[in-house]
Protein backbone atom coordinates (compact mmCIF):
# COMPACT_ATOMS: atom_id res chain seq x y z
CA UNK A 1 0.00 0.00 0.00
CA UNK A 2 1.49 3.21 -0.82
CA UNK A 3 1.22 6.42 1.06
CA UNK A 4 -1.30 8.14 -1.17
CA UNK A 5 -3.49 4.92 0.03
CA UNK A 6 -3.49 6.03 3.84
CA UNK A 7 -6.26 7.74 5.00
CA UNK A 8 -5.96 11.14 6.21
CA UNK A 9 -5.66 12.08 10.25
CA UNK A 10 -8.76 13.52 11.44
CA UNK A 11 -7.88 16.92 12.45
CA UNK A 12 -11.33 18.20 13.44
CA UNK A 13 -11.56 19.98 16.32
CA UNK A 14 -14.57 18.71 18.50
CA UNK A 15 -16.38 21.74 20.13
CA UNK A 16 -16.47 22.45 23.70
CA UNK A 17 -19.83 21.26 25.25
CA UNK A 18 -20.21 24.03 27.89
CA UNK A 19 -21.41 22.54 31.73
CA UNK A 20 -25.31 23.70 31.98
CA UNK A 21 -26.27 25.91 34.88
CA UNK A 22 -27.28 22.82 37.16
CA UNK A 23 -24.36 20.55 36.53
CA UNK A 24 -22.01 23.56 37.01
CA UNK A 25 -23.90 23.37 40.61
CA UNK A 26 -23.90 20.04 41.11
CA UNK A 27 -19.68 19.92 40.36
CA UNK A 28 -19.91 22.95 42.70
CA UNK A 29 -21.67 21.08 45.25
CA UNK A 30 -19.46 17.77 44.67
CA UNK A 31 -16.28 20.25 45.31
CA UNK A 32 -17.72 21.42 48.89
CA UNK A 33 -18.52 17.60 49.73
CA UNK A 34 -15.04 16.70 49.26
CA UNK A 35 -13.17 19.51 50.82
CA UNK A 36 -15.91 18.86 54.15
CA UNK A 37 -14.50 15.63 54.25
CA UNK A 38 -11.09 16.57 54.62
CA UNK A 39 -11.67 19.65 56.48
CA UNK A 40 -14.26 18.42 59.19
CA UNK A 41 -12.59 15.48 60.46
CA UNK A 42 -9.22 17.54 60.72
CA UNK A 43 -11.14 20.07 62.52
CA UNK A 44 -12.74 17.24 65.13
CA UNK A 45 -9.02 15.98 65.42
CA UNK A 46 -7.29 19.23 65.89
CA UNK A 47 -10.04 20.13 68.40
CA UNK A 48 -9.61 16.48 70.30
CA UNK A 49 -5.94 17.23 69.90
CA UNK A 50 -5.49 20.58 71.08
CA UNK A 51 -8.75 20.31 73.62
CA UNK A 52 -10.09 23.14 71.89
CA UNK A 53 -14.05 23.46 70.89
CA UNK A 54 -13.88 23.18 66.71
CA UNK A 55 -15.53 26.68 66.56
CA UNK A 56 -12.55 28.15 67.82
CA UNK A 57 -11.15 30.99 65.52
CA UNK A 58 -7.63 29.72 65.04
CA UNK A 59 -8.96 26.17 64.32
CA UNK A 60 -11.94 27.42 62.23
CA UNK A 61 -8.83 29.66 59.87
CA UNK A 62 -6.47 27.22 59.57
CA UNK A 63 -9.00 24.48 58.31
CA UNK A 64 -10.60 26.83 56.15
CA UNK A 65 -6.80 27.88 54.60
CA UNK A 66 -6.34 24.08 53.98
CA UNK A 67 -9.83 24.12 52.54
CA UNK A 68 -8.57 26.40 50.03
CA UNK A 69 -5.57 25.23 49.24
CA UNK A 70 -7.08 22.16 48.79
CA UNK A 71 -9.91 23.21 46.48
CA UNK A 72 -7.47 25.47 44.59
CA UNK A 73 -5.35 22.32 44.05
CA UNK A 74 -7.96 20.19 42.62
CA UNK A 75 -9.23 22.61 40.31
CA UNK A 76 -5.90 23.98 39.00
CA UNK A 77 -4.17 20.33 38.62
CA UNK A 78 -7.29 17.68 38.19
CA UNK A 79 -10.11 20.02 36.73
CA UNK A 80 -11.86 20.33 40.05
CA UNK A 81 -12.64 17.56 43.05
CA UNK A 82 -12.29 13.99 42.23
CA UNK A 83 -16.25 13.47 42.61
CA UNK A 84 -16.48 16.37 40.37
CA UNK A 85 -14.30 14.86 37.83
CA UNK A 86 -16.20 11.88 38.09
CA UNK A 87 -19.43 12.99 36.92
CA UNK A 88 -17.68 15.17 33.85
CA UNK A 89 -17.44 18.33 34.84
CA UNK A 90 -14.19 19.87 34.54
CA UNK A 91 -12.67 23.95 35.35
CA UNK A 92 -9.81 24.48 31.81
CA UNK A 93 -8.57 27.19 30.65
CA UNK A 94 -11.01 29.20 27.68
CA UNK A 95 -8.31 28.95 25.13
CA UNK A 96 -5.86 25.85 25.15
CA UNK A 97 -8.91 23.16 27.11
CA UNK A 98 -5.56 22.75 29.38
CA UNK A 99 -5.81 22.25 33.45
CA UNK A 100 -5.00 25.90 35.20
CA UNK A 101 -2.61 25.51 37.47
CA UNK A 102 -2.47 25.69 41.29
CA UNK A 103 -1.95 29.80 41.25
CA UNK A 104 -5.06 30.42 38.91
CA UNK A 105 -6.99 27.63 40.60
CA UNK A 106 -6.30 29.66 43.92
CA UNK A 107 -7.49 32.87 42.30
CA UNK A 108 -10.98 31.37 40.97
CA UNK A 109 -11.36 29.66 44.02
CA UNK A 110 -10.58 33.05 46.29
CA UNK A 111 -12.70 34.90 43.88
CA UNK A 112 -15.80 32.47 43.93
CA UNK A 113 -15.84 32.28 48.10
CA UNK A 114 -14.97 36.38 48.08
CA UNK A 115 -18.52 36.80 46.17
CA UNK A 116 -20.09 34.47 48.46
CA UNK A 117 -19.03 35.96 51.84
CA UNK A 118 -20.83 39.28 50.66
CA UNK A 119 -23.96 37.79 51.57
CA UNK A 120 -22.64 37.15 55.00
CA UNK A 121 -21.94 41.10 54.90
CA UNK A 122 -25.25 42.48 53.69
CA UNK A 123 -28.18 40.84 52.06
CA UNK A 124 -27.84 43.72 48.50
CA UNK A 125 -23.81 43.11 48.28
CA UNK A 126 -25.13 39.23 47.84
CA UNK A 127 -26.18 39.99 44.96
CA UNK A 128 -22.92 40.00 43.54
CA UNK A 129 -22.95 36.75 44.54
CA UNK A 130 -26.07 35.75 42.91
CA UNK A 131 -25.06 37.80 39.75
CA UNK A 132 -21.94 35.95 39.38
CA UNK A 133 -23.41 32.47 38.99
CA UNK A 134 -26.68 33.78 36.92
CA UNK A 135 -23.96 35.50 34.83
CA UNK A 136 -23.04 32.74 32.88
CA UNK A 137 -26.81 31.76 31.48
CA UNK A 138 -26.42 34.95 29.38
CA UNK A 139 -23.04 34.09 28.26
CA UNK A 140 -21.81 32.54 24.87
CA UNK A 141 -19.37 30.70 27.00
CA UNK A 142 -21.28 30.28 30.22
CA UNK A 143 -18.93 31.20 31.91
CA UNK A 144 -19.42 33.30 35.72
CA UNK A 145 -18.19 36.27 36.87
CA UNK A 146 -15.04 34.22 38.46
CA UNK A 147 -14.67 32.20 35.06
CA UNK A 148 -13.35 35.38 33.33
CA UNK A 149 -11.23 36.43 36.22
CA UNK A 150 -9.62 33.48 35.63
CA UNK A 151 -10.09 33.06 31.98
CA UNK A 152 -11.22 29.91 32.61
CA UNK A 153 -14.70 27.81 31.09
CA UNK A 154 -16.36 24.76 32.79
CA UNK A 155 -17.12 21.58 30.31
CA UNK A 156 -18.90 18.84 30.72
CA UNK A 157 -18.10 15.42 28.97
Amino acid sequence: MSNADWPAPDFTVQPVKYASFGMRALGHICDGLMVALVIVPLSIITALITGQDQSNSTIASITSIIGLVLQSYWIGTKGGSPLRVKIGVIVVDETTGAYIGFSRGLLRTVVTNAFGLLVVFNALLGIVALVDFLWMLRDPKSQTLHDKVARTIVQQS
